[in-house]
């Protein structure tokens, strides 16, 4: 294809910014990401895991952050980690 290039640089690994509550007990997860990557979503109540896949979100054109809305209402004193990872 003429006049288009690729970037074939492994992406950088995904890094989660500050979180945010959201009303009803849900939580947004602010993800610095990279056009055209998409990024999987997963979590757990222990770092050790096991790991759930919750989602999958794609990095845009038109800034360097993305964002997961999880809407899952948080149980009180519980524990739920997240992570992202490259698909």
């Amino acid at each position: 294809m003429l006049g288009r290039s690729f970037n074939t640089a492994s992406p950088q690994p995904p890094r989660l910014s500050a979180s945010r509550f959201i009303p009803g007990g849900g939580i947004t997860l602010p993800i610095a990401s990279e056009p055209d990557v998409t990024y999987d979503i997963e979590s757990s109540a222990s770092v050790n895991g096991p790991w759930t896949s919750i989602g999958r979100v794609m990095g845009t054109d038109s800034t360097n952050e993305t964002s997961f809305e999880d809407t899952v209402p948080r149980i009180s004193n519980s524990i739920r980690l997240f992570r992202v990872r490259i698909r």
